[in-house]
């Protein structure tokens, strides 16, 4: 799996190894090339929309890190089957039981609608643009909207 990032003019490049899940990020500055063994038994890297962030999965957290001020959040989440970007600072995760809303250090990890069985084939797709999650779960298809109205936000 390889990902790659601009920021800051820079270019980053995520490196992920299926074999063994060991994440590399390479960087390169225009002067130099660098490389970082970020870790082992690695799975879902994804860097954010503004490249400031790449965040994965390993031993059961949810990890992140922030390449502009170097900084590595970490939080127990379990059973996360994918992770994508929903805005410059939230994540949407898609675990065994459904998909979830999380904020990029790991903190508010809200379950959304519907709660999907073990055997229940589903898939997601989003649109972040509009803030437009799409579930396809038991042959139905699902629409969510985390566009504000007043001063909540509806789903």
């Amino acid at each position: 799996s390889i990902r790659s990032a601009k920021l800051n003019n820079i270019d980053y490049l995520s490196l992920l190894n299926p074999a063994d899940g060991s994440l590399f990020v390479v960087k390169n500055d225009g002067q130099k090339i660098t490389s970082s063994l970020v870790g082992i038994g690695v799975s879902n890297s994804e860097f954010s929309q503004s490249a400031r962030f790449i965040s994965f999965s390993q031993n059961n957290n949810l990890r992140t890190i922030d390449i502009e001020f170097i900084e590595r959040f970490s939080k127990p989440v379990n059973s996360i089957v994918s992770i994508h970007w929903f805005t410059n600072y939230q994540l949407l995760v898609y675990k065994l039981d459904g998909p979830y809303i999380v904020d990029y250090d790991g903190e508010n990890l809200i379950k959304l609608p519907p709660n999907i069985s073990d055997g229940a084939t589903s898939s997601i797709n989003y649109i972040s643009d509009t803030k437009v999650i799409l579930f396809l779960s038991a042959g139905k298809i699902n629409y969510y909207s985390l566009q504000p109205k007043g001063s909540l936000i509806n789903f």
